[in-house]
C-alpha cells in the first residue's frame, strides 16, 4: 500500500512517486495548479519557475496529449499525471518512470454500463460497485502511464487476481510488452483511485496531505 506524508515531506528517493488528492469546487478547476505545486516540492524549486505544457505519446504534438514538465529542466526526468472527477484532484509527480494518475466518485448513475466495455474475459463480474470502480480507476491509470489512453481497449487489461498493492500488470499492444506497478489509493469511501507506474521495479508511491 502507499505510505502518507504531511505536505512538506519528500520522498525519501526520487524512486518513488508523489500523489496529493485535493477538492475540487465546481467552476474552479486545480488540477494544473494542484501538479505544479507538487512538482516544485519535489524538484525542489519555486512553483513560478515550474511550467507545464503537453505532449502526445503517438504523435509528438504539444497541443494535446499528457501533461509534460517544461521547465526547469535540471537533468532530471519528472514524470505527471492528473485526474478529475466531480469534488476531487489528484495530481502525480515521479522519475520513477512513466506515471498515470485515475480518480473517480463511487456513483452508480457513473459506472452505468461500465462492466460490459471494460471487463477482460477472464475477469469475474464485479460483486460491487466499490470493486467495479476500483478496477476501473487501476485500467484508466495503467492505459495513463502507458501513454495509450483510451484509445487502447481497456478491456484488454486482465486484473484478476485481486492483489495487495504495488501489483505488477503485463500490457500489451501490438506486439509491445509493458510492465505497470499499480497502487490502490485511500481517498475515502465515496471515491477510487489508483496510480500506475511503468518499470521493472515496484515503486514508493507516497499520498501527501
Amino acid at each position: 500500500m502507499h505510505e502518507r506524508e504531511p505536505a512538506d515531506a519528500q520522498a525519501a528517493d526520487m524512486t518513488g512517486v508523489l500523489v496529493r488528492v485535493l477538492v475540487r469546487h465546481d467552476g474552479w478547476d486545480v488540477a494544473e495548479a494542484a501538479l505544479v505545486e507538487l512538482v516544485a516540492q519535489t524538484l525542489p524549486a519555486p512553483a513560478d519557475h515550474v511550467r507545464l505544457g503537453r505532449r502526445c505519446p503517438r504523435c509528438g504534438a504539444t497541443d494535446h496529449g499528457r501533461p509534460v514538465v517544461v521547465a526547469p529542466l535540471d537533468g532530471r526526468r519528472l514524470h505527471v499525471s492528473l485526474g478529475r472527477t466531480l469534488g476531487r484532484v489528484a495530481v502525480a509527480v515521479g522519475s520513477a518512470g512513466p506515471v498515470g494518475v485515475d480518480i473517480e466518485r463511487v456513483d452508480p448513475e457513473r459506472f452505468a454500463g461500465v462492466a460490459t466495455v471494460a471487463q477482460h474475459d477472464d475477469e469475474p463480474d464485479a460483486d460491487s460497485l466499490d470493486l467495479l470502480a476500483a478496477r476501473w480507476v487501476q485500467k484508466e491509470a495503467i492505459l495513463k502511464a502507458t501513454g495509450w489512453g483510451l484509445t487502447e481497449d481497456p478491456a484488454g487489461l486482465d486484473l484478476t487476481p485481486r492483489r495487495p498493492s504495488p501489483f505488477a500488470v503485463t500490457a500489451t499492444r501490438n506486439g509491445l510488452v509493458v510492465r505497470v506497478w499499480v497502487s490502490e489509493l485511500g481517498v475515502g469511501t465515496r471515491y477510487a483511485a489508483a496510480v500506475a507506474v511503468v518499470g521493472e521495479t515496484p515503486p514508493r508511491v507516497t499520498l501527501v496531505s
